[in-house]
């Protein structure tokens, strides 16, 4: 019985000395895999619980687009995780490709919702993706193209200087702030200042301002009244142009002030029809001129005969 005691006793210090003091030689086996926490490990290391750390290396080989490091939960082929990290090096030589790293966050459906490329002598990029896998924004500098953004989608947004949630089919928001732009601008189709109607009854106008203009020059192209002076161009007599005016309250082929109020200003067609009335008035007075002329060489005339 003292015997089993003492043997008893020997085991259990022989235990705690074991726990309680650090291992002088460490042991590695040279095959299988080694498991903290499991008796079934599936990998070289299995930890089945926390792991605390002050440094970690990853170190691997590019293999079949293997990532080098996955964290999360297994997606699909490869050992695709909801976070992986790529890398292919400058010793893979295989098609003259640049090395490259990468990192990618995916959902639980296997969607790529995240992506940051960089290729070594040639570009970086970002990528965010719908839930169905579609692009939703791509950042990307060092291509042939420039550095550019894309936003493929007909309602995509950019809000500067608040949030622009409540206005749907604008794609550029600035809520506060200056906007200046000191090269040219295309629009093309229709600006609007002041309003977002760019109708007039049926007319579409490219510019459609709600306000006052100021400009040092407005040039506007148009057709001309030229056509007055062509011997086919019938000028109404006077009288039958004091006729009209004292019907209709205005010139000939001039609008009048209920229409121009209700319709506006047309300004190259309103330019035409004033240079119309003074190409006109210039006959008018070119006539006059010649039956004055007429009118003294007559009196001239009667006055040498008296």
């Amino acid at each position: 019985m003292k015997i089993k005691i003492l043997l008893l006793a020997v085991f259990t210090n022989t235990v705690l000395f074991g726990q309680n003091q650090p291992l002088i030689n460490n042991t590695f086996p040279s095959a299988g895999n080694v498991g903290i926490g499991t008796l079934m490990p599936t990998a070289k290391l299995d930890v089945l619980g926390n792991i605390k750390t002050v440094n970690m290396e990853v170190q691997g080989d590019f293999n079949n687009n293997r990532a080098y490091l996955s964290i999360g939960s297994l997606l699909g082929s490869y050992g695709r995780r909801t976070f992986n990290y790529y890398h292919r090096p400058k010793s893979w030589t295989n098609e003259g490709l640049n090395s490259f790293a990468a990192f990618e966050l995916a959902d639980e459906n296997n969607v790529n919702r995240f992506r940051l490329d960089m290729v070594s002598n040639s570009h970086t990029a970002i990528v965010l993706r719908h839930r169905d896998g579609s692009e939703a924004i791509k950042l990307s500098e060092g291509t042939s193209f420039g550095d550019y953004i894309h936003m493929p989608n007909s309602n995509s947004r950019i809000v500067i200087g608040g949030w622009g949630s409540d206005f749907p089919g604008n794609n550029l928001i600035v809520r506060s702030g200056d906007t200046r732009l000191e090269e040219n601008v295309y629009v093309g189709k229709s600006m609007g200042i002041g309003t977002n109607n760019f109708f007039d009854g049926s007319t579409l106008y490219k510019l459609s301002v709600k306000g006052k203009i100021r400009a040092e020059e407005v040039k506007v192209y148009t057709t001309w009244a030229d056509y007055v002076f062509d011997d086919a161009y019938f000028l109404k007599p006077l009288e039958e142009v004091e006729i009209f005016i004292k019907k209709n309250g205005h010139l000939p082929n001039v609008p009048s002030g209920a229409v121009i109020e209700e319709e506006g200003l047309n300004l190259g067609e309103i330019s035409k029809i004033q240079q119309e009335k003074i190409e006109e008035l210039t006959l008018y007075i070119i006539e006059l001129n010649k039956e004055l002329k007429q009118l003294r060489k007559d009196v001239d005339s009667k006055s040498v005969k008296l």
